[in-house]
């Protein structure tokens, strides 16, 4: 790894009921959701289907 680069894990956080209630500015390159967007929706709505 350079020693100039630095890892940062793409985070998500929900609350009891499945709302989104923090999100990384990873997450919003993986997933392609602002956190503006993704924060205070339904889980379901922001994060990827398998």
């Amino acid at each position: 790894m350079n020693t100039h680069e630095t890892s940062e894990s793409a985070v998500a956080m929900f609350d009891g009921q499945g709302t989104v209630v923090a999100w990384t500015q990873a997450a919003e390159r993986l997933v392609g959701y602002s956190a503006g967007d993704a924060v205070g929706r339904s889980a379901t709505l922001v994060l990827p289907c398998r």
